[in-house]
């Protein structure tokens, strides 16, 4: 459990210094490859294939543009605020707050997962708030990301790719992904490590985890998740009212198939749907 009286929320802009950009530019133009297992950029069967890794690397040292990502990334309202969570102490915690011109707007709350970040729900925003209009265009693996922007690469594309249904990255979608965590304040291994204490947490508290949840929730399979079990599974963990169950889409289901987890969402709080009025006196789009 979370609440917020430990903090009031603080406008918050993405600012990295030069001084960053030019050790993440010398760190790149320093990287050993590894012996290429497979030449072939389309075969994963053992990982990111090292020539896919050999071009992003180069575009991310002379090509890719940070600061225009940045520039991007900074025109969504941002803001930190401490969270007090049970058992873990006080967190600051970033996120985005974006609101939608309709007064009676339903106020939602959507959490990432990792390796996501907020830049994960930028494709969903459009959909969400504007109708169809677009927005715009633990510790042993710690040591290797926290030091190496490549490793951290390597880490991170693998889950990319293998996690979604052939979404066709682009370099630039795959790079402007890594440099949040590679920039990040608390450093890449931060969401890490929240992995590592909820599973070492007093058995007490993991119960708190596996309550029954008596609000209303919906759910939305993807087929290409991480776990994927079947749908009966997940009734017993709370009161469902809506379900879901694509035929495409992955893990980072709000990147890569953002339309139809906004028609879920939809579905769930419009008139006539299962939680519709839910909020008192906000039952719109």
């Amino acid at each position: 459990m979370a609440d917020i009286d430990a903090g009031i929320a603080k406008p918050f802009t993405i600012d990295i210094s030069s001084d960053k950009l030019d050790l993440l530019r010398q760190k790149l133009e320093l990287t050993a490859f590894p012996d290429a297992i497979l030449a072939n950029e389309s075969d994963w069967a053992h990982g990111p294939p090292v020539p896919t890794m050999r071009r992003l690397v180069e575009y991310w040292r002379n090509g890719f543009d940070w600061k225009a990502a940045e520039a991007r990334l900074n025109l969504l309202p941002q803001y930190t605020i401490a969270i007090n969570v049970d058992g873990f102490g006080t967190f600051d915690v970033h996120y985005l707050h974006v609101n939608k011109a309709a007064k009676n707007a339903i106020p939602l709350l959507m959490v990432h997962g990792w390796p996501g970040s907020f830049f994960e729900f930028t494709k969903i925003l459009g959909p969400l708030t504007n109708g169809d209009e677009p927005t715009f265009e633990p510790q042993t693996i710690g040591y290797s990301i926290m030091d190496s922007p490549v490793g951290l690469l390597g880490w991170i594309l693998d889950k990319l790719q293998d996690w979604t249904d052939n979404y066709p990255w682009t370099d630039d979608e795959i790079l402007t992904w890594v440099s949040i965590y590679w920039f990040s304040t608390s450093g890449p291994t931060a969401s890490l490590r929240l992995y590592y204490e909820s599973r070492r947490a007093p058995q007490e508290q993991k119960k708190k985890g596996f309550a029954w949840a008596k609000c209303p929730m919906g759910i939305s399979h993807f087929p290409m998740d991480i776990n994927v079990s079947p749908v009966v599974w997940s009734r017993p963990m709370g009161n469902f009212v809506l379900e879901r169950v694509h035929t495409s889409g992955g893990h980072f289901a709000a990147w890569e198939k953002p339309d139809i987890l906004a028609g879920d969402l939809k579905d769930m709080f419009k008139k006539g749907g299962p939680v519709y009025g839910v909020v008192r006196g906000r039952d719109g789009y």
